[in-house]
């Protein structure tokens, strides 16, 4: 299960409260179906995982239980160890992250302006907070989970069937009555 989660440049930084799995980080590539995933394993064991599906990212990301979801979403890409993460290190970071979100969250919702700037020849954007990038991306092509987190929102992943219809119509006939 998440315990904090920072999106930074093109990076999903997530720590989890998990009996093996202490922290992933999803770096965002050219293609926006397949991610590089580094997971870091209690003790600073390191893993990096190339071409994992997106979806199958998302999964072992938000799910109650990060280590059956490693086992069944993420191990089948075969991993490459590397050198072990310092954990000291990565608790440090995490509290830099969440020094930053804190003076953030001091501000109002309404009162925060971010800074988008479009590349017109590309579509390639980038939404920055104080003169710091907090996300890039191409236009049409980018996660809007990614953002969502890049800007601090917090949000429930659902995976469902179909999503329901937002319309005032009831099998082709229209409701005419005021709400």
């Amino acid at each position: 299960m998440i315990e904090y989660s920072r999106y930074f440049n093109q990076e999903d930084h997530v720590w989890y409260n998990s009996s093996n799995i202490v922290y992933s980080k999803c770096y965002d590539t050219s293609n926006s179906m397949f991610k590089t995933l580094k997971i870091v394993f209690k003790g600073g064991r390191t893993y990096v995982y190339k071409d994992v599906d997106v979806k199958e990212y998302m999964l072992f990301k938000t799910a109650e239980s990060n280590g059956e979801a490693f086992n069944k979403y993420i191990k089948k890409y075969g991993g490459v160890k590397i050198a072990d993460t310092n954990m000291e290190e990565l608790g440090k970071m995490q509290e830099m992250f969440k020094e930053e979100i804190s003076e953030n969250e001091k501000k109002k919702i309404g009162d925060i302006t971010y800074e988008i700037k479009v590349d017109e020849k590309t579509g390639e954007f980038t939404v920055s907070l104080d003169n710091k990038v907090l996300f890039r991306g191409v236009e049409g092509n980018f996660s809007i989970l990614n953002l969502l987190t890049s800007l601090g929102f917090r949000y429930v992943l659902q995976q469902v069937e179909e999503l329901p219809k937002d319309s005032d119509e009831d099998d082709n006939v229209i409701n005419t009555e005021k709400v």
